[in-house]
């Protein structure tokens, strides 16, 4: 087999050569076997059968521009493996995909790049598709969604405005309007921000594009009009109530990543001690799950996180009041850079005052093949009792505990004192998400005002996650000073 994938270029080649074989036994039948991963690029000899269909994946694409002129790595490699699976192969399908996987509900401006991708594949010899949605539960503007597939599948040559514009003004009747506006005012936001459309991205790195605070204000008035317009039609009303859900989705999410600034859920305990939730946001949760069962969501994301599992979360969360940190907003210098993919606030993420959860793209700094070495300066003098630093362990996502911590404290950011290391032991093989914390104590009344934190990553993967072609990264979030 090994010199069969030297001869066509990769796996492919085995995979075709054993397909071609199974076609020749079933010479009645269409086979289909996918172009996906290790197995994307064309064989470099062998054609498949005449009965063969490939189905080539565009899972590695963003959705922001139509993959015709699309510069980005992933656009300019799928277009390479269409034309040149093409030449191999008689009969081409692609499996695309019309959802942000990680988010049901977060609005995802894809129609016009959908409709536009379509007619690019047809151009292309394509003439399968295989669209993947959410499934059996409501995701952002799925009925409109299924609308222009079924047009579009038919003859991808419509004009998708129009088609827009007739399924608007016969599904939302009086609100049709505002539900229009919404749906080209986000588009346009989206190509404005010059950031990409993600079917793994999320609302917290989307709120520095068309999912800001300003353009989440605008979307939620827009629909707000377009309820008020329906309000006595309970049928076009309960539609639009769908559509709002992907804005009370958002608002929720976005507030864990906002926390204690404008826009999160935490508000300062009368006491000036604690962080604790705003009045009536528990209500909030139960009103968002409530209106998520009744309009048909049975799940938030693909790994299956249900309205009361995420009920519960919320739960969680709030029940647990957060202490003033003695590092709030304090610089932080770090020598290795950060994950650019997973940003959060960048440096300040580790002294923004909340803590990461169970999602490690909220609130979480991460290191790939890194070790996360960092000075905080709290900026003057400050009587300190305790540090601590939490860390992600997360081997699905192949983030892993660092192998040690090293915190040393200082009066003038010179002399040093280092601090008694603590040592994690990744453990037995697990695919549970846990976060484990590094706690320091300081002697009675020491005053500090500089923490110089190392925490080493692990240098190679743990033997049930061995791969060679990944490093291990380190996750960490809330470096917290308490007195």
């Amino acid at each position: 087999m090994q010199k069969v994938d030297r001869e066509e270029g990769g796996h492919q080649g085995s995979l075709i050569r054993f397909v071609n074989k199974v076609a020749d036994a079933f010479k009645d039948k269409k086979i289909t076997t996918l172009a996906y991963e290790g197995t994307a690029a064309a064989p470099q000899k062998t054609h498949a059968q005449s009965n063969v269909i490939i189905l080539i994946s565009s899972i590695d694409i963003f959705r922001e521009q139509p993959l015709r002129n699309a510069n980005w790595p992933a656009a300019v490699l799928l277009r390479n493996q269409l034309k040149s699976w093409a030449n191999k192969a008689n009969q081409l399908f692609i499996w695309d995909y019309s959802v942000q996987f990680t988010n049901y509900l977060s609005p995802f401006p894809d129609l016009e790049v959908l409709a536009d991708n379509l007619k690019y594949f047809k151009s292309q010899h394509v003439t399968g598709i295989f669209e993947q949605g959410s499934g059996d539960t409501y995701a952002d503007a799925a009925e409109l969604n299924s609308y222009l597939q079924a047009k579009l599948f038919w003859n991808p040559d419509q004009d998708v405005h129009d088609l827009i514009t007739e399924f608007c003004n016969g599904y939302y009747g009086s609100g049709s309007a505002f539900v229009r506006e919404y749906l080209i005012d986000r588009k346009t936001a989206l190509q404005n921000s010059g950031k990409h459309l993600d079917i793994y991205g999320n609302p917290m790195i989307d709120s520095r594009g068309y999912l800001s605070t300003e353009n989440m204000e605008h979307y939620q008035k827009l629909l707000y009009e377009a309820h008020l317009a329906v309000a006595t039609d309970n049928k076009y009303s309960d539609r639009i109530k769908r559509l709002q859900l992907s804005l009370e989705y958002v608002a929720l999410q976005q507030a864990l990543f906002y926390g204690i600034d404008s826009g999160g859920f935490l508000q300062i305990s009368k006491d000036l001690t604690t962080y604790i939730p705003k009045a009536g946001w528990q209500d909030r949760v139960d009103r968002f799950v409530m209106d998520c069962k009744q309009q048909g969501v049975k799940v938030l994301a693909e790994e299956g996180l249900s309205p009361d599992a995420y009920k519960d979360y919320w739960q969680k969360i709030l029940s647990v009041p957060l202490p003033v940190n003695l590092a709030l907003h304090a610089k932080v210098t770090l020598d290795n850079p950060f994950v650019e993919d997973y940003p959060a606030k960048g440096n300040q993420t580790l002294t923004d005052g909340m803590p990461g959860y169970k999602d490690f793209s909220y609130n979480w700094l991460c290191f790939y093949a890194a070790d996360l070495s960092a000075i905080i300066d709290m900026g003057s003098i400050k009587n300190c009792g305790k540090i601590s630093i939490n860390f992600l362990d997360d081997p699905r996502h192949w983030i892993f505990l660092p192998v040690s911590v090293q915190v040393s404290v200082s009066q003038n950011g010179i002399d040093y004192k280092d601090l008694k290391p603590v040592a994690f032991n990744e453990g037995p093989e697990h695919s549970d998400i846990q976060i484990i914390t590094a706690s320091f104590s300081l002697p009675a009344a020491s005053k500090l005002r500089f923490i110089k934190i190392k925490a080493i990553n692990p240098k190679t993967l743990t033997v049930w996650q061995n791969n060679t072609s990944k490093k291990a990264m380190i996750a960490a979030d809330e470096i917290r000073v308490t007195p």
